[in-house]
């Protein structure tokens, strides 16, 4: 009982900092829950479970209102981890703003070279 409650206070803690696939594995594993099993109950398949989980797809608000009530976890804390809306909202700004487009891809170079951490860019960002 006492390691389940601190995993939960620990993924809430750490929330911050992770990703809502992350977070909505920490939470199925957590709770015993196997990643097939989830699936049947949100309705969708095992491989976009999987594809949520690894953050290579999106959930609609749908599924992952779905995904709240079967992992027992309020919908807001899931809808605040997807950054769908807001990287849409940056794409758009971006194409509006040249100088940020091209500031952004210079980043993006440079995050995946190693020449800054991602650590670094999340501080700047605050």
């Amino acid at each position: 009982m006492y390691l389940g409650l601190y995993f939960m206070i620990k993924c809430f803690v750490d929330m911050k900092n992770t990703t809502l696939g992350e977070f909505i594995r920490q939470i199925r594993v957590q709770k015993g829950i196997s990643l097939r099993e989830l699936a049947r109950r949100a309705d969708i398949s095992p491989a976009f479970l999987s594809d949520i989980e690894r953050d290579r797809r999106n959930p609609s608000d749908p599924i992952l209102i779905k995904l709240a009530q079967q992992l027992d976890v309020h919908t807001k804390e899931l809808q605040e981890l997807n950054t769908t809306g807001a990287l849409a909202e940056f794409k758009v700004i971006m194409d509006k703003d040249r100088g940020l487009g091209v500031a952004f891809a210079n980043m993006v170079r440079d995050l995946k070279s190693g020449k800054v951490s991602s650590q670094s860019v999340q501080k700047k960002l605050r």
